[in-house]
């Protein structure tokens, strides 16, 4: 029986394109874009996209960047002589809009990851199961269980209701997709006039099914200095583990 199992083929990764929007303005970090501040002496953005590499299945890697970056600048120079990347996509007014257009660059891949740029310490085993999982449901989400009591509040501040913590999850990214689903829901919403909170959102007003895939909680997103520090932190010890 023994013998029998360790003869079984393991399935082969999920190939998989990803697509980071990284266009934003920095509003929070007083006007500094956050994909390119330094991160132990590297862009936040080199980072992202090297644990994103490591996922064995990553096939495509489509940045859509702010137009300062796009075209002939310095940061597309650095991602094509440092990862390959050739083609960077435009990013537009809202971050939903970015997502689309970097969808519409990429090239072979039947299932799509989106990723923000500011994840730099995404697992790649999370990276990989995301993409397996929305190669079979058609859709799949990083996320990690609430550890904290959540509280609906109404006006006044008043609280109106404690929703059940033991179903509740905190969404994350990488968030994965079938192309054609992605595509669809994106289209849908913008014919619509609809903006959601994330991709994940905009498949599941349209009826498609989207699994949630346990993330790692140090998966954090670097929006204010704290953050960086934070990140600063893990990746320190990381290194020294």
């Amino acid at each position: 029986m023994s013998d029998r199992q360790s003869d079984t083929p393991t399935p082969a990764p999920t190939a998989f394109a990803v697509v980071i929007p990284a266009a934003g303005t920095g509003t929070r970090m007083g006007g500094r874009k956050k994909p390119y501040l330094e991160l132990l002496g590297r862009p936040i953005l080199y980072h992202t996209i090297e644990r994103l590499q490591r996922a064995p299945g990553c096939g495509q890697v489509v940045p859509v960047v702010h137009a300062d970056e796009h075209g002939g600048s310095e940061l597309a120079q650095g991602l094509r002589e440092r990862f390959g990347i050739e083609r960077l996509a435009l990013g537009g007014p809202t971050r939903q809009a970015s997502v689309l257009a970097g969808l519409g660059l990429v090239e072979e891949a039947g299932i799509v990851l989106i990723h923000d740029a500011v994840r730099p310490l995404v697992d790649p085993g999370v990276v990989q199961r995301v993409a397996d999982a929305a190669a079979r449901f058609g859709g799949a989400c990083a996320a990690v269980p609430a550890t904290d009591t959540v509280k609906q509040v109404g006006q006044g501040d008043r609280i109106e209701r404690t929703p059940p913590r033991e179903r509740l999850w905190f969404a994350r990214t990488p968030q994965g997709f079938r192309r054609e689903l992605a595509l669809r829901a994106h289209y849908a919403a913008r014919e619509e006039g609809f903006c959601g909170t994330d991709d994940a959102q905009l498949v599941e007003r349209i009826g498609g099914e989207v699994r949630v895939v346990q993330d790692t909680y140090d998966n954090l997103k670097i929006t204010t200095a704290e953050d960086l520090a934070i990140a600063e932190a893990i990746l320190r010890w990381r290194r020294e583990g």
